[in-house]
């Protein structure tokens, strides 16, 4: 959760509203983090993963592998990956920035966006 007072500016302890406004920039902010997004649709209940309604038995599949692609690919995936947990065998991720050191068992590769660039 990011803390509403990571936006108190200078400007904002001015204004009478100014708490109110680090408020709703905060919330707003942790609504369209790619991480939480892929919360809110998918979730699992011991071997059932559900996404956006539809019910999928992971014991009934001898690998599950995870492709991202795009700048939110790494919050998504790693939201992802805690969802699926050990039923995860493999994937990649490709994204515009990654961190030095990663937890997941496949590759996380930089690549250029939107123009692919010589990483991609």
């Amino acid at each position: 959760m990011i803390p509403a007072e990571s936006f108190w500016t200078h400007s904002l302890r001015k204004l009478p509203e100014g708490r109110a406004i680090t408020r709703i920039l905060a919330a707003a902010i942790q609504a369209v983090e790619p991480g939480e997004a892929v919360r809110r649709y998918v979730h699992r209940q011991e071997d059932t993963l559900t996404i956006a309604g539809l019910s999928y038995d992971l014991s009934a599949f001898s690998r599950v592998h995870l492709l991202g692609i795009g700048k939110a690919s790494l919050p998504m995936a790693e939201a992802l990956a805690e969802l699926v947990g050990h039923h995860l065998t493999g994937g990649l991720v490709v994204t515009k920035h990654s961190p030095m050191a990663s937890q997941f068992p496949f590759p996380i590769i930089q690549g250029g966006h939107p123009v692919p660039d010589e990483r991609s």
